[in-house]
């Protein structure tokens, strides 16, 4: 698996995201699912760094245009409007990503608890500058505080990324609803 490459043409802070997650957390074996996966990037990088099975789930299907593999599932859902269908496969999951998605939602709140019922470990990035896609909050503690009273037992703050065309900053915060190991 370590031999294979990944495509040049990608989302250009998935390195910088990637370069924050894999230092706390271990993907060999793991079964990750990206909701609002964009492209694949971070699946491509879960894959290579020894993920056993990973899934993309989107409401457009921008995977194909990069890449066909069969180690790559693809659900075309919108899991805003219907997250009854990637409930009904979230079981299958060990860590579930979520970046640059939260302002496209209509309830967050109503997301992370989903995610805390249905996945071991969540992954998610949330950007706070004031501009028309944050998530409502301003700062890491509040931030901390939402995803504590939607959920999650744990929250750690992993590290941000820069958003150069925005001039703001992106939190990443792995959580769980149990004890939290990374």
């Amino acid at each position: 698996m370590a031999s294979m490459n990944i495509p040049e043409d990608i989302n250009t802070r998935a390195e910088a995201m990637w370069r924050i997650i894999s230092q706390k957390i271990d993907f060999r074996g793991k079964r990750v699912i990206d909701l609002g996966c964009g492209g694949g990037e971070m699946l491509w990088r879960a894959y290579v760094a020894g993920a056993k099975k990973v899934l993309g789930v989107d409401k457009e299907n921008k995977l194909d245009k990069l890449f066909h593999a069969d180690f790559l599932s693809f659900l075309c859902e919108d899991i805003n409007t219907d997250k009854d269908a990637v409930l009904l496969i979230a079981s299958d999951y060990d860590i579930a990503l979520c970046f640059s998605v939260l302002p496209y939602l209509g309830d967050i709140p109503a997301t992370f608890k989903w995610m805390s019922d249905n996945f071991p470990l969540c992954l998610i990035e949330a950007q706070y500058e004031p501009e028309p896609y944050n998530v409502g909050v301003s700062e890491d503690s509040e931030m901390y505080s939402l995803l504590r009273n939607n959920g999650f037992k744990c929250a750690t703050w992993l590290g941000q990324t820069y958003v150069e065309d925005r001039d703001t900053h992106r939190s990443i915060w792995a959580c769980s609803k149990g004890n939290l190991r990374l």
